[in-house]
């Protein structure tokens, strides 16, 4: 087995930290329930428990660090929380415009779905894409909005791409959406 990659930011390095420490924590619950000493035990996991819990809002923090200097670079963004890539109705294919994945598939595209900030958020997400996604907005659930971005077969590599390129922070800019297409 493979080691993980070496961090590159501060906040991966913060978060490979924290999740050291969450199986740490984990490994001390299974010794005191396997051999006992819980009343020492017990005070180490708690001291995990804070570092734990505190680092969470330390890695937030570097992280709205890291994404303003690149909006220095590529522009401003929009909150974009990918959540895999999938099959769903969309459009057509971000990348070309074909509405199947292949020629005698049926409507459902490979897709990736990202929840995002607000219905604003998400139509100007749809013009960011050139009308070549869908938003997936429900009145009756007004916090949960979706954009739906479909690829064709031809052009999952480039679906794949985006969704790496956006889910290290759960962003997206429009230098992000072009890259992706420009892919060959």
């Amino acid at each position: 087995m493979n080691p993980p990659p070496k961090p590159t930011t501060l906040s991966e390095a913060l978060n490979a930290a924290r999740n050291e420490m969450v199986l740490a924590r984990g490994t001390l619950t299974q010794a005191r329930l396997d051999h006992g000493f819980a009343d020492r035990i017990r005070n180490i996991e708690g001291l995990l428990t804070c570092g734990i819990s505190t680092l969470y809002e330390v890695i937030r923090e570097a992280t709205e660090l890291e994404i303003k200097a690149i909006d220095e670079d590529r522009g401003p963004h929009l909150q974009f929380g990918v959540r895999g890539i999938g099959l769903d109705v969309c459009p057509c294919c971000f990348v070309c415009g074909a509405t199947q994945r292949e020629p005698d598939a049926n409507h459902f595209l490979h897709n990736i779905a990202a929840v995002v900030s607000s219905k604003a958020d998400g139509e100007t997400l749809v013009e960011w894409f050139g009308g070549r996604a869908r938003l997936d907005f429900r009145p009756h659930q007004p916090h949960h909005i979706q954009l739906k971005v479909g690829a064709c077969t031809a052009h999952l590599p480039n679906l794949q791409a985006l969704e790496r390129i956006t889910s290290k922070h759960r962003v997206i800019r429009l230098k992000d959406i072009a890259e992706a297409i420009a892919l060959r």
